[in-house]
């Protein structure tokens, strides 16, 4: 009996389904807009492993390059520059970082070189990292792989990012990809 009416329910789904598609005009194809923008953004960088001599949060500012389709499923490639800067333990560190991340959707998958600082050593770090993000915003999760220096070891080897863009410094529209014609 239970199978039955779960078929049937099924059945249901499909011919309403199948009777709703008859009513979307498909003769306009859809619309893609591409955008380009630039922006300054901020971040946090928050340590994840508890380390007490390590215990390292950071803070970026920074600005970055957006390239977006907006369509049902969002897509953008974004690089950045940003200053990284923060508490290493007592230690004040800082240091450039250069990075980018592709989307799709609310996924986002990237990658970012940092040089870590405290005015007397140095250490290159780069961090793989995926997690939500489009255009504007990104919450990620990364580990930190040492690429030089062993023994100035300032930030922990996994953080959790949050990334956004403040302000919109200039935005432009690249085309309207297969636009209706009239």
């Amino acid at each position: 009996m239970k199978t039955r009416q779960i078929f049937l329910f099924f059945i249901f789904v499909l011919l309403w389904n199948v009777s709703n598609s008859q009513e979307i005009k498909i003769t306009d194809p859809p619309i893609f807009n591409m955008f380009k923008e630039y922006g300054l953004i901020s971040g946090y960088n928050f340590s994840l492993t508890d380390s007490a001599s390590k215990f390292a949060n950071t803070i970026d500012v920074g600005i970055w390059r957006s390239e977006y389709v907006e369509h049902i499923v969002p897509i953008c490639a974004n690089t950045y520059a940003s200053i990284t800067m923060g508490l290493s333990g007592d230690t004040f560190i800082a240091g450039p970082k250069i990075g980018g991340y592709l989307g799709m959707g609310m996924l986002c998958i990237g990658s970012e070189m940092t040089a870590y600082t405290d005015f007397t050593d140095y250490n290159f770090f780069f961090t793989p990292y995926f997690g939500l993000g489009v255009s504007n915003y990104r919450i990620t999760i990364g580990a930190n792989i040492q690429a030089t220096n062993e023994k100035f070891m300032p930030v922990n080897k996994l953080m959790l990012s949050l990334t956004m863009q403040l302000v919109s410094l200039k935005t432009t529209k690249v085309e309207d990809l297969l636009s209706p014609t009239n």
